[in-house]
């Protein structure tokens, strides 16, 4: 079923967020700065999730800029039905940004709609780097420098 977020939603849906936080870091950042529903910011946008069970599967959002944002877990049974809901808003879907499974899926949809036109196609992947693992002891005498206006321009 799927239904628009809530107040009384919100904890479920950013533990749902962030039990898949390598791919909903989009999703993450636009409810924290403008919450659920749609306003006039371009990366605002109407959130919605689908429960199964009582379980959220997925969580999505059209954004007013025309991104679709989505969640599923790496489900893509579910494209056909976000797509669905997306035709309800008053925006149209322009791309989709989420975990490649289901923006492939909904890519691929999104294609087969005659009113789309493609102008621009790119799949960027994000990678996730752990500085923890990265930082070693400090060497006795670090060689540091100053960067100026000098340094800048060669």
């Amino acid at each position: 079923m799927i239904r628009h977020v809530t107040d009384s939603d919100l904890d479920r849906v950013r533990a749902f967020l962030e039990s898949h936080v390598d791919t909903s870091l989009f999703l993450l950042s636009t409810l924290a700065a403008l919450g659920p529903r749609l306003g006039q910011h371009l990366n605002s946008g109407n959130f919605r999730k689908i429960e199964e069970d009582g379980e959220i599967v997925a969580v999505f959002c059209l954004t007013r800029r025309g991104n679709l944002l989505v969640q599923a877990g790496g489900r893509t049974g579910l494209a056909e039905q976000i797509f669905e809901a997306c035709e309800s808003e008053p925006i149209e879907v322009r791309g989709v940004v989420g975990e490649w499974p289901m923006a492939e899926a909904l890519w691929k949809l999104l294609r087969a709609d005659p009113r789309f036109e493609t102008s621009h196609n790119l799949k960027d992947v994000l990678y996730r780097l752990m500085l923890k693992d990265m930082v070693g002891p400090m060497p006795a005498s670090p060689n540091v420098r100053e960067i100026g206006r000098a340094s800048c321009r060669e």
